[in-house]
């Protein structure tokens, strides 16, 4: 976004459509490096919506959505999240192996944010057997680990009992 400021996401008139029907509407959005931003509304009023075209996954929309980092930059975690087949540690590790991260660095950052999201005694454990809520830290714990420029989290408390949080 050459020439806009230090803007990292820039929307004018936003809008998604579904048969026929306007399910996102966003006249004006501008967001910079380093802030945070909520999104509050009824259920269907298109929060998920927007996440999804923030994090390239909807491309079917209308008007301007600008936004300063790659795809490879920024990260999605969804309401209900997706984690692979394997270990608590291996989920939280993966985007660090897919960036070819060196072995020493990717222990390290992964242990780091197991210990942040309170989820070090569930290192070894199999992601099947895992709480709604711990499944839900190990998504944030992986999201974070790969320090993207752009984080998205739809409903990223929902499950977490007052110790998540």
């Amino acid at each position: 976004m050459k020439g806009r400021g230090d803007l990292m996401l820039q929307i004018q008139n936003l809008h998604v459509e579904k048969n026929g029907m306007a399910i996102c509407r966003v006249p004006k959005l501008d967001a910079s490096p380093g802030e945070r931003h909520a999104i509050i509304g009824p259920n269907g009023s298109g929060k998920t919506t927007l996440l999804r075209v923030l994090g390239g996954l909807e491309r079917d929309f209308s008007g301007e959505c600008n936004i300063e980092p790659t795809l490879r930059q920024r990260v999605y975690v969804h309401q209900i999240p997706y984690l692979f087949r394997g270990t608590v540690m291996f989920n939280v590790g993966y985007g660090l192996v897919a960036r070819k991260v060196a072995k020493q660095e990717k222990l390290s950052t992964v242990r780091h944010w197991l210990k942040t999201f309170g989820l070090g005694s569930l290192a070894g454990r199999r992601c099947d057997k895992l709480s709604g809520g711990e499944r839900r830290r190990v998504a944030l714990a992986r999201a974070f680990a790969i320090r993207a420029d752009l984080i998205l989290l739809d409903e990223p408390l929902a499950d977490l009992d007052q110790e998540g949080i």
